[in-house]
């Protein structure tokens, strides 16, 4: 059996305000299945994480964002 790799994704975020949202939105994402090494910066306004398309959808990641806050 052949598993696929995960996929890499760097997010633009806009609307963050602080620090703390971009903890806010790691957290989130570090909730979802499938999602590894969450990294969101604030300075550059940026999610860098992997996934494994199996466990989770872009689609879901991206929800996720926008429902954190």
């Amino acid at each position: 059996m052949t598993r696929k790799l995960n996929e890499k994704v760097v997010l633009q975020i806009e609307g963050m305000n602080c620090p703390g949202c971009a903890a806010t939105i790691e957290k989130a994402l570090s909730r979802l299945k499938g999602v590894s090494n969450p990294a969101v910066n604030f300075t550059t306004r940026k999610a860098i994480l992997e996934y494994d398309p199996e466990w989770t959808e872009l689609k879901e990641i991206i929800n996720a964002v926008e429902h954190a806050g």
